[in-house]
């Protein structure tokens, strides 16, 4: 079990990635055009537009939106009373000597789809700012594949909590 004072290493992946988010956008913000497109159809064209400042505030929501949903609610979960939890098993993760051990399989959970969704980030916004700066034309593949890896991981990692939320084998055999 990893140390709970000290933050995972996936906490500082997170907050690397979102800072080179930021720092990206930042760093391209003077370069971009006054008009950028935000959204694309299932045609590969754009059909839908912002102006730099809204593209850059957007930005900046969606990752202040990711920091609470996978830092913040996962720093209160541990004070989460059991009665709101919802868990599998939970009459038998939440007795006081498996609590810290099932809330931390939530948490470090929450905590890698973080990263994924900061990377998920990190590559539309700089792909939406390529084409915005005329370096390529759409999308390209590698927010598609990257976007195919994020709808495999995220539903990937919550039936890997569920099975690692099953009651132990040796407890089952004890059960009457």
């Amino acid at each position: 079990m990893p140390d709970n004072r000290r933050p995972s290493i996936a906490v500082w992946i997170l907050l690397a990635l979102l800072a080179l988010c930021a720092l990206d956008v930042a760093w391209r913000y003077d370069e971009l055009p006054d008009r950028i497109a935000v959204h694309f159809g299932v045609d590969g064209q754009a059909d839908r537009w912002d102006s730099k400042a809204g593209f850059a505030v957007t930005c900046a929501i969606a990752e202040v939106f990711v920091l609470v949903i996978f830092l913040g609610v996962p720093a209160l979960i541990r004070r989460t009373p059991d009665r709101w939890l919802r868990l599998p098993n939970k009459s038998y993760w939440l007795v006081p000597e498996r609590r810290a051990s099932a809330l931390g399989k939530v948490v470090s959970t929450l905590h890698w789809n973080g990263v994924a969704s900061a990377f998920l980030l990190l590559v539309c916004f700089d792909a939406l700012m390529r084409v915005a700066l005329g370096l390529q034309e759409g999308l390209g593949a590698g927010f598609l594949w990257t976007f195919i890896a994020y709808m495999i991981f995220v539903p990937g990692s919550a039936v890997w909590l569920v099975l690692q939320l099953r009651v132990p084998r040796a407890e089952m055999e004890r059960t009457p």
